[in-house]
Formats: structure tokens, C-alpha cells, sequence
């Protein structure tokens, strides 16, 4: 009977340990507070693995300076603010998903897009993430979009 006791008591303990580490690698949650989004993005890119954390560092580092000197207005902050938490939502990692997104970001800011451009890459973001199969569409479209953005073919047409 002790024996059963320890036992389910070490059971116990075990799940307990379990869910508290499972409970770290949940990916931060985005606040709807646009102060906080750079202190929480910088959380979530904690989270991105040594292959990639060098890459993550450089476009989280663009991104952080876009986002503070104010080449965003205050809708396609709130816009990419969205999209993150769409993102986390997904529970898409930092790679390749958000690393893509913000290179895409970054370009659109360094070709001055209009509020126009913006609006209708996030309505197609927007579209992928609520599709059937949401980090296979998202990813493609993320891949294809940067791919012409940075040959200039969208801005060309």
C-alpha cells in the first residue's frame, strides 16, 4: 500500500514537472498593446533555434528600427501586430514564418510601398492563415512574395 502511495505521488509529480515545461515552450502571446509588441516579438524570437538565430537577430534588428522610427504608420503597425498574433495563434515557429514575414516587411519599406501595397499583402496573409492548411499556404505565399519583391516584379506591375 506505501508502495502505491509513493508511486502515484511520484506520478504526480512527474505530470506536474511535465506540464510546467510544457508550459515554457508555449510561444509568448501577443499583448493588443502596440508598446509592448517589440518587448514581446523579441521574446517570441527567443525562441528560434541556433541555425537560424543569427538570421532572426538581423531581421528582428530591421524590423525593431522600422517600427521605431515611426516607416510604419500606426495601421500597419497595428496590421503586423495582427498578423503575429495570427501567427502565434497557428503556433508557427519563428522559422521560417515570422523570419519571412518581416524580411517581406522590411522590403515593402525599403521600396516605400503605399498604404495600398500594404493593405493588400496583409489581406492575403490574412486569407492564407485562415485557409484549410494554414503554415503549407502561408509559407508558400511568404516564399513567393519575398522572392518577388526582391527581384521587384510586384512593383513593376
Amino acid at each position: 500500500m506505501l508502495l502505491k502511495r509513493i508511486a502515484l505521488l511520484f506520478f504526480f509529480l512527474l505530470l506536474v514537472s511535465v506540464y510546467q515545461l510544457k508550459a515554457q515552450e508555449q510561444p509568448a502571446a501577443f499583448s493588443a498593446d502596440t508598446a509592448k509588441f517589440i518587448e514581446e516579438l523579441t521574446a517570441q524570437f527567443r525562441n528560434v533555434g541556433e541555425a537560424d538565430a543569427s538570421e532572426a537577430k538581423l531581421v528582428l534588428s530591421t524590423f525593431t528600427y522600422h517600427w521605431t522610427s515611426n516607416m510604419l504608420l500606426h495601421a500597419q503597425k497595428k496590421q503586423v501586430q495582427s498578423v503575429c498574433i495570427a501567427l502565434n495563434e497557428q503556433k508557427l515557429q519563428v522559422a521560417p514564418y515570422y523570419l519571412s514575414y518581416f524580411k517581406i516587411m522590411a522590403l515593402l519599406v525599403k521600396q516605400d510601398a503605399d498604404q495600398g501595397t500594404f493593405e493588400l499583402f496583409h489581406k492575403s496573409v490574412n486569407y492564407c492563415l485562415n485557409g484549410k492548411n494554414p503554415s503549407r499556404t502561408i509559407l508558400r505565399y511568404l516564399t513567393q512574395t519575398e522572392l518577388l519583391l526582391r527581384e521587384n516584379a510586384f512593383m513593376q506591375t
